[in-house]
């Protein structure tokens, strides 16, 4: 029992100096240092504060006048700063550019199991214009290798080049045209192409991922091309 009593002393003493050696640790120092100095007073209101210490100017801010309905909140510019739209707005506006009435309109209806496929290729019914003029969009699945079966739609799962091919030879002096591509309604910039040079033409950003477009099991694609 001797021994016994001896270690559980033993262990609550140093129980006790651990507990002691925590609160030494926790004891709170006062601050001596006064960062602010015997100049700071109190202020009881703020316009006693505002005389104190007043606020620079707010500068003044002038809305862009613009033709979105739906404009942001953060159409501002400074007097003095740029007076460009925003990059956003820029972008979205040379897309909605207006087309002629007189333009020649040529559709193409894909479905999600067309783009799931093998083809390499896929090509819309012949559009014949006004003009004597035959138009056709065509699809061209994105190569993923060089290997077989490296080049079709289920591949590439979904993207591919939208071009618009022109069967038929352009009158004299009419080869050049204007043309633009949409995706289920959403267009992108129009281009100029001579047609005389090149039969098959296609946007600088031509590539589309029509595989996330698929609406209803199907994809939209309209091309509208007229003369120069």
């Amino acid at each position: 029992m001797g021994v016994f009593t001896n270690a559980a002393e033993g262990a609550m003493s140093a129980i006790d100096f651990g507990h002691e050696e925590e609160e030494r640790k926790l004891q709170f120092v006062p601050c001596t240092d006064d960062p602010i100095g015997e100049t700071c007073c109190e202020v009881e209101d703020a316009d006693t504060l505002e005389a104190l210490a007043p606020l620079p100017p707010v500068p003044s801010l002038l809305r862009l006048q613009t033709n979105d309905p739906c404009e942001s909140p953060t159409n501002w510019e400074m007097p003095g700063g740029p007076t460009e739209l925003p990059y956003a707005f820029a972008e979205w506006a040379k897309c909605q550019k207006p087309v002629p009435k007189d333009a020649t309109r040529v559709e193409f209806t894909v479905s999600d199991k067309d783009l799931r496929s093998t083809r390499k290729v896929m090509v819309s019914r012949s559009h014949a214009a006004e003009d004597g003029l035959t138009w056709r969009i065509i699809l061209m699945p994105c190569a993923v290798h060089a290997n077989k079966g490296g080049s079709c739609f289920r591949a590439s799962r979904g993207r591919a080049e939208v071009q618009l091919k022109c069967e038929g030879t352009p009158a004299a002096g009419e080869s050049e045209m204007h043309f633009r591509i949409a995706v289920n309604g959403v267009a992108r910039e129009q281009e100029e192409h001579d047609f005389s040079k090149a039969a098959v033409a296609s946007l600088e950003d031509s590539v589309w991922d029509l595989a996330n477009e698929v609406q209803g099991g199907t994809v939209q694609i309209e091309a509208h091309v007229w003369k120069a």
